[in-house]
């Protein structure tokens, strides 16, 4: 491998050669400056100070906003502040209105402003002037300085009782600010007309209010440096100012003309704010105001815009200092770029210099060549190598992260390593590792290489070849394959096998076989540790087969008992061959063990079961009611013990099948590794014969499953007629020609999803069952029809429709009395004589059916023939399907997706991970949930989930999908089990679009499971 890029130039001829000899003094200036880093740190000057712009923006508009805000809330209180003080000032003139016209007397007006006024919260007073403008009652005596209106004084002249006299209507009318002559202080006064009986004018009541009083509603307020509220008129005459918490009492009076901004915004608006230049102290300031109420008085707050921005400039002074550092540092940078540039320049003729060399010894082998400068970091690839990674010979050179982005996944932190142990440990440097080429193949090379050291030790140059060796990859991968299929078969039989070389005196045991006796692979079985295991009275047994096998005679298998590493005894079943050469000399024994111990168990149990049955039959004769029920307890047990028997024939036909299906997949195994121990190809056909076996186990299981109501069903839609249709010609061919086949199909386009083969079974079992009833022939009725389903089945979504199709098969045979019928459907129960009905067919129809989610109904009574229906959800017909992608296009889409593989079967756990990298995944592999939880909730990559359902430690597969759709929602998630899942958990997965993956599953079927996850 080789770390980095390579700079190729065509080599120059000799007499040309030393032209750029002082390239590094004489480098034209405007060459140096075009560079990558010239123009990668003009971008970056641009982006920083783009930052900084947009940085002090969005600051300086948050402050803003951040301004407007607390601005706007201010002037809100101001304003309610300023409506309650003149709310109270209006009540009480009215108060003081209504008082003056009950009382004549001015003493008791007197004597009422003066305690009206000390009850007052602010420096208010109040007055009552006549129709002429003389004060005739006043509030006196209370306050510091306060201006007053002395008794019998004449304000006739003042421009509010001007406004009251010539009024027409009754308003609240406020003066402006009035400096006093006695103190040189302004007041404001509030008045109120007051009306004659007759409805003439009879004078005022008057408020006196001073500025200073109206600003203590907001001395408190926090409006920063120079930050000022108060209180304008309508007329644009300011009535009170504050500015730092303090009055401003020179500023009270001050007009702000009719073309102010305030009072241009108020004619559109009655609150709002805006910025203004044009105020009382040539400040710039935020202005935020409120109407007061329906008083002709503004509400005003406003903060200086150096308040507003203070946080902002700071920040922004701090960001151009950064900006200007980041500035020095980049041209330093591209200062050292061209020095750089300078030095690559010079060291180039070097290089040119070397590659005639290169070439030269590439011809003469047939590897790629690298070289390294370490030092200029200068780069040689050969065309051989170019080759070999699948590059064109005039493609540039790639750079050592692009390169690295070219070797497999998996492999990166290999390669890497390999490299850093040889420049900093000296470790030797020869790594095998996997590069994805361009044109989509993936090929294992082989590199090695030897660094050059300076006088400190330093590396300062690497040589080296890189090897194609994909071949011989492949032909190990093959071999190991076949190695872990083996181990496989032999773990799933209970098998083992050993091989006994003559010559060397040398024994070899399987994987299997140390399973089998509880110790690990490790462990030193000898031949004669083998024999001390084998139970002393089996012993002769065993030399006496060893004996024959090494003489060529025939040893037929047998069975001995032997004891576990744990103590425990296990029954072994031995198969033994000779080994002979090629001239038929034997060379060694080979040979098989099975564990049977569960087998002869459950014969022993039979056996011992039979026993108590005659004992318990023969064991009472006493008296007749007790005879009674001992028979009929009799008769219930011996039923058991046929259920028992059923099931020993069951285990016996299952081991049978098992053991052809062994001695296929061991013949054809011993034949794969006699080949792969000689370098040699195994023949096809054991091959093939070998896969044809497994089939047959799968079919076997999945019988056996079926049998037990365990097996995954692969429902799909199917219409029914149609299946009907299909199925006729086997029934016509079963059922014989005296019995007369009747169809009557009604469910025209229905459609329904079961399993076919299961449903093409169950029509097949029930229309036998219905012959055997009619032994002097008849007729059988096939009908078909669709009607609404049940109200409480169209709530559950197994029912979609609402409707249901039935499927009902009837006889005109002998029928079944009622307790025949309360029992049909029950395992192992059957009417027919012995040898010709297991009492399987109902009971497998009826689990059968649960399966699909529907029901089955039996009707029949005596000589009145017999009616089966079997009730299915119809589901809506399926559009026609669209085209996929290829296989092909899709592992090509997956490549860089990583999967999480949680299986906790070691064996299957490698298999899996291996057809996972087949299809281009990368692969985290764990043993239990546990562990992969660890993994969900850390920041490693992890794309999908694919997971067994039963796991060690606590938490199974169900549990750890649910936790891996918390932790990270979205991922694609495939479940697997080598049987259905719990109707729960099926339930569940199918509601979260779960795809199930049925084990045992071929590398294709599992990409079109991943493919869906992904889809979902």
């Amino acid at each position: 491998m080789v770390p980095a890029t390579i700079l190729e130039k065509p080599a120059r001829p000799d007499h040309v050669r030393g032209v750029s000899e002082n390239r590094s003094g004489g480098l034209p200036g405007w060459r140096a400056w075009m560079q990558p880093v010239t123009f990668l740190g003009l971008c970056m000057l641009a982006v920083v100070y783009g930052a900084l712009t947009l940085l002090i923006t969005n600051d300086r508009q948050e402050a803003l906003a951040n301004a407007t805000r607390a601005s706007e809330n201010l002037v809100r209180i101001v304003e309610q502040s300023y409506s309650h003080i003149f709310q109270n000032v209006d009540t009480t003139l009215q108060l003081l209105r209504r008082a003056s016209q009950l009382s004549k007397r001015p003493d008791e007006l007197q004597a009422w402003l003066n305690d009206k006024a000390a009850r007052t919260e602010l420096e208010y007073r109040y007055a009552i002037l006549d129709k002429d403008g003389v004060a005739i009652a006043a509030s006196t005596g209370i306050g510091d300085g306060l201006t007053m209106m002395p008794r019998g004084q004449s304000f006739a002249d003042r421009e509010y009782f001007r406004r009251q006299k010539e009024a027409s209507a009754d308003e609240l009318v406020f003066s402006e600010p009035l400096q006093s002559k006695l103190n040189n202080r302004s007041t404001i006064v509030v008045t109120r007309r007051l009306v004659a009986p007759d409805g003439t004018f009879a004078g005022v009541v008057a408020a006196i209010v001073t500025p200073e009083a109206l600003v203590q509603v907001g001395i408190d307020l926090d409006l920063g440096t120079d930050g000022a509220f108060g209180l304008i008129g309508i007329d644009g005459i300011v009535r009170a100012r504050a500015v730092n918490g303090k009055p401003q009492s020179d500023k009270v009076g001050a007009s702000l003309g009719p073309t102010s901004s305030l009072l241009s915004h108020v004619i559109t608006a009655r609150n709002g704010h805006f910025f203004s230049t044009r105020n009382l102290d040539n400040y710039k300031r935020l202005v935020a105001y409120r109407v007061i109420g329906d008083y002709p008085l503004i509400a005003a707050v406003s903060v200086t815009d150096e308040h507003i921005y203070r946080h902002a400039d700071q920040r922004a002074q701090i960001y151009w200092i950064i900006a200007l550092l980041v500035t020095v540092a980049i041209f330093l940078g591209i200062r050292w770029g061209i020095a750089r540039e300078q030095k690559l320049m010079a060291a180039q003729d070097d290089l040119r210099r070397s590659q005639e060399r290169y070439r030269l010894v590439e011809e003469a082998v047939n590897d790629g060549i690298w070289d390294w400068n370490l030092e200029t970091d200068e780069h040689y690839k050969s065309p051989h190598w170019k080759n070999i990674v699948g590059l064109a010979q005039d493609a540039p050179s790639p750079s050592l992260d692009s390169f690295i982005d070219s070797v497999y996944p998996d492999d990166r932190a290999l390669v890497r390593e390999a490299l850093r142990a040889h420049l900093e440990d000296g470790r030797p440097y020869s790594v095998e590792f996997r590069v994805n080429r361009p044109d989509g193949r993936c090929v294992w090379v082989q590199t090695r290489g030897m660094a050059q050291r300076n006088a400190k030790g330093e590396p300062v140059r690497m040589v080296g070849t890189l090897t194609d060796i994909t071949d011989r990859m492949q032909a190990e991968a093959t071999l190991k394959e076949s190695r872990n299929n083996l181990a496989r078969a032999e773990r799933l039989a209970l098998l083992g096998h050993f091989k006994n070389d003559l010559a060397s005196r040398t024994i070899t045991w399987s994987d299997g076989i140390f399973a089998m006796f509880g110790f690990s692979p490790e462990h030193a079985l000898t031949l004669r540790g083998f024999y001390e295991l084998v139970l002393p009275e089996d012993r002769p047994t065993l030399k006496k087969a060893g004996i024959d096998a090494v003489a060529g005679r025939e040893v037929p298998n047998f069975v001995l008992r032997a004891r576990r590493n744990d103590g425990a005894i296990v029954d072994l079943e031995l198969w033994m061959t000779p080994v002979r050469d090629g001239s038929g000399a034997i060379t060694g024994v080979f040979g098989t063990i099975q564990d049977v111990t569960l087998r002869r168990r459950a014969e022993e149990l039979l056996a011992r079961a039979n026993q108590e049955l005659e004992a318990r039959v023969s064991a009472h004769t006493a008296e007749l009611a007790q005879e009674m029920r001992r028979r009929e307890e009799a008769q219930m047990t011996l039923g058991q013990m046929q259920k028992m028997e059923a099931v020993g024939q069951l285990t016996a036909g299952v081991a049978h099948d098992f053991n052809n299906l062994l001695a296929v997949i061991a013949g054809s195994l011993e034949f794969v590794d006699y080949a792969a121990a000689r370098g040699l190809t195994a023949d096809p056909e054991l091959v093939d014969a070998a896969m044809r076996a497994t089939r047959r186990g799968r079919e076997l299981v999945r019988r056996l499953l079926a049998f037990s109501r365990q097996t995954p069903l692969r429902a799909e839609p199917t219409p029914i007629d149609q299946m009907v249709l299909d199925t006729l010609r086997l029934l016509q061919r079963t059922l014989g020609q005296n019995i007369d086949l009747v169809t009557k199909l009604n469910a025209k386009g229905a459609v329904i999803s079961v399993d076919r083969n299961q449903l093409a079974n169950a029509l097949l079992n029930l229309a036998i069952n219905a012959r055997d009833a009619m032994p002097d022939g008849g007729q059988i009725t096939i009908a078909t029809e669709c009607r609404p389903c049940d109200p409480a089945l169209a709530k559950s979504s197994r029912w979609p429709t609402g409707e249901e199709v039935r499927i009902t098969i009837s006889d005109t045979g002998s029928g079944m009395t009622e307790e025949v019928l309360a029992r049909a459907a029950e395992p192992f129960f059957t009417t027919k004589a012995d040898g010709l009905g297991s009492g399987l067919g109902l009971s497998m129809v009826q689990g059968f059916t649960e399966q699909s989610g529907g029901q089955l109904k039996i009707e029949s009574a005596p000589r009145s023939g017999t009616s089966v229906t079997i009730r299915l959800p119809r589901v809506v017909s399926p559009c026609a399907a669209e085209e996929v992608d290829s296989p092909t296009a899709g592992a090509d889409a997956e490549r860089e997706k990583t999967v999480l593989l949680v299986e906790d079967d070691a064996d299957v756990r490698i298999v899996a991970g291996a057809q996972l990298r087949h299809l281009g995944f990368k692969v985290h592999a764990v043993g239990n949930g546990m562990e992969a939880l660890d993994l969900l909730v850390s920041p490693a990559k992890i794309d999908m989930l694919l997971t067994d359902v039963v796991l060690p430690g606590g938490l199974d597969g169900v549990a750890l999908i649910r936790e891996a759709m918390a932790a990270r929602p979205g991922m694609g998630i495939v479940c697997m089990s080598g049987y259905d899942p719990a109707q729960k958990h099926r339930k569940w997965l199918s509601q979260q679009n779960i795809t199930f993956l049925e084990k045992p599953f071929n590398t294709q079927k599992l990409g079109q499971a991943l493919e869906a996850a992904v889809a979902h």
